[in-house]
Protein backbone atom coordinates (compact mmCIF):
# COMPACT_ATOMS: atom_id res chain seq x y z
CA UNK A 1 0.00 0.00 0.00
CA UNK A 2 1.45 3.10 -0.73
CA UNK A 3 1.03 6.78 0.69
CA UNK A 4 -1.56 7.91 -1.12
CA UNK A 5 -3.93 4.64 -0.32
CA UNK A 6 -2.64 5.37 3.67
CA UNK A 7 -3.92 8.98 3.29
CA UNK A 8 -7.40 7.26 1.46
CA UNK A 9 -7.93 4.84 3.73
CA UNK A 10 -8.00 7.26 6.90
CA UNK A 11 -10.94 8.57 5.67
CA UNK A 12 -13.01 5.97 5.29
CA UNK A 13 -16.05 5.89 7.65
CA UNK A 14 -17.08 2.77 9.72
CA UNK A 15 -19.73 1.96 7.23
CA UNK A 16 -17.84 2.21 4.00
CA UNK A 17 -15.38 0.21 6.09
CA UNK A 18 -17.79 -2.70 7.19
CA UNK A 19 -18.94 -2.28 3.61
CA UNK A 20 -16.01 -3.46 2.06
CA UNK A 21 -14.92 -6.27 4.32
CA UNK A 22 -18.77 -7.84 3.90
CA UNK A 23 -18.00 -7.46 0.15
CA UNK A 24 -15.17 -8.88 0.47
CA UNK A 25 -16.20 -11.71 3.06
CA UNK A 26 -19.12 -12.72 0.46
CA UNK A 27 -16.84 -12.84 -2.49
CA UNK A 28 -14.43 -15.26 -0.94
CA UNK A 29 -17.64 -17.66 -0.19
CA UNK A 30 -19.53 -17.12 -2.82
CA UNK A 31 -17.23 -16.83 -5.37
CA UNK A 32 -14.01 -18.51 -4.39
CA UNK A 33 -15.33 -21.39 -2.28
CA UNK A 34 -14.00 -20.41 0.77
CA UNK A 35 -15.12 -21.95 4.08
CA UNK A 36 -16.68 -18.98 6.32
CA UNK A 37 -13.28 -19.30 9.02
CA UNK A 38 -11.41 -19.45 6.02
CA UNK A 39 -12.82 -16.32 4.33
CA UNK A 40 -12.82 -14.79 7.88
CA UNK A 41 -8.75 -15.29 7.92
CA UNK A 42 -8.40 -13.83 4.60
CA UNK A 43 -10.89 -10.60 5.08
CA UNK A 44 -8.92 -9.92 8.44
CA UNK A 45 -5.55 -10.60 6.79
CA UNK A 46 -6.37 -7.81 4.22
CA UNK A 47 -7.00 -4.97 6.19
CA UNK A 48 -4.45 -5.59 9.03
CA UNK A 49 -2.51 -2.65 7.98
CA UNK A 50 -5.85 -0.47 8.08
CA UNK A 51 -6.74 -2.28 11.84
CA UNK A 52 -2.92 -0.90 12.83
CA UNK A 53 -3.51 2.26 11.72
CA UNK A 54 -6.64 3.00 12.76
CA UNK A 55 -8.43 1.73 16.14
CA UNK A 56 -12.10 2.05 14.36
CA UNK A 57 -11.27 0.24 11.81
CA UNK A 58 -10.12 -2.52 13.92
CA UNK A 59 -13.18 -2.43 16.09
CA UNK A 60 -15.09 -2.54 13.00
CA UNK A 61 -13.15 -5.19 11.35
CA UNK A 62 -13.26 -7.18 14.66
CA UNK A 63 -16.94 -6.67 15.56
CA UNK A 64 -18.01 -7.25 11.94
CA UNK A 65 -16.36 -10.85 11.42
CA UNK A 66 -17.12 -12.28 14.92
CA UNK A 67 -20.64 -11.33 14.05
CA UNK A 68 -20.39 -13.25 11.31
CA UNK A 69 -19.31 -16.01 12.61
CA UNK A 70 -21.23 -16.23 15.56
CA UNK A 71 -24.37 -16.54 13.09
CA UNK A 72 -22.92 -19.48 12.33
CA UNK A 73 -22.17 -20.56 15.65
CA UNK A 74 -18.40 -20.13 16.22
CA UNK A 75 -15.71 -18.20 16.61
CA UNK A 76 -12.21 -18.50 15.24
CA UNK A 77 -9.69 -19.55 17.94
CA UNK A 78 -7.29 -16.39 17.38
CA UNK A 79 -10.36 -14.11 18.05
CA UNK A 80 -11.48 -15.60 20.85
CA UNK A 81 -10.90 -12.93 23.30
CA UNK A 82 -11.10 -9.93 20.77
CA UNK A 83 -14.95 -9.68 20.74
CA UNK A 84 -14.96 -9.32 24.69
CA UNK A 85 -12.07 -6.58 24.62
CA UNK A 86 -13.24 -4.03 22.34
CA UNK A 87 -13.31 -0.46 22.85
CA UNK A 88 -17.29 1.00 22.54
CA UNK A 89 -15.95 3.38 19.86
CA UNK A 90 -20.06 4.48 18.86
CA UNK A 91 -19.48 7.98 20.81
CA UNK A 92 -16.56 9.08 18.74
CA UNK A 93 -18.12 8.80 15.60
CA UNK A 94 -21.18 10.29 13.94
CA UNK A 95 -24.10 9.81 11.39
CA UNK A 96 -24.61 6.67 10.26
CA UNK A 97 -21.45 5.36 11.45
CA UNK A 98 -22.44 6.07 14.76
CA UNK A 99 -26.03 4.34 14.48
CA UNK A 100 -23.98 1.04 12.35
CA UNK A 101 -21.27 0.99 15.47
CA UNK A 102 -24.13 0.81 18.06
CA UNK A 103 -26.39 -1.37 16.37
CA UNK A 104 -23.53 -3.79 15.74
CA UNK A 105 -21.94 -3.30 19.27
CA UNK A 106 -25.71 -4.36 21.04
CA UNK A 107 -25.64 -7.16 17.69
CA UNK A 108 -22.19 -8.82 19.05
CA UNK A 109 -23.44 -8.82 22.44
CA UNK A 110 -25.94 -10.78 21.92
CA UNK A 111 -24.69 -12.95 20.09
CA UNK A 112 -21.27 -13.42 22.56
CA UNK A 113 -24.53 -14.77 24.77
CA UNK A 114 -25.26 -17.29 22.88
CA UNK A 115 -23.81 -20.89 22.83
CA UNK A 116 -20.72 -20.86 20.48
CA UNK A 117 -17.89 -23.29 19.71
CA UNK A 118 -14.00 -22.18 19.60
CA UNK A 119 -12.80 -23.36 15.91
CA UNK A 120 -9.04 -23.80 14.92
CA UNK A 121 -8.29 -21.49 12.27
CA UNK A 122 -5.15 -23.24 10.01
CA UNK A 123 -3.15 -20.13 10.38
CA UNK A 124 -3.86 -16.63 11.90
CA UNK A 125 -3.86 -13.26 10.74
CA UNK A 126 -1.15 -11.58 10.94
CA UNK A 127 -2.95 -9.31 13.03
CA UNK A 128 -3.38 -11.40 15.69
CA UNK A 129 0.26 -13.19 16.00
CA UNK A 130 1.99 -9.71 16.20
Amino acid sequence: MDNTEDYAMADVSYVEFKCALLADYYDQVDHRGATTIDAITHVIDEVSYAMWANPIHAVCAITTVAIVALREGFLPDYMADAPTSLDDIADTLTGDSYYCARDDRATLTALLQRPHITTAADYPPEYFVT
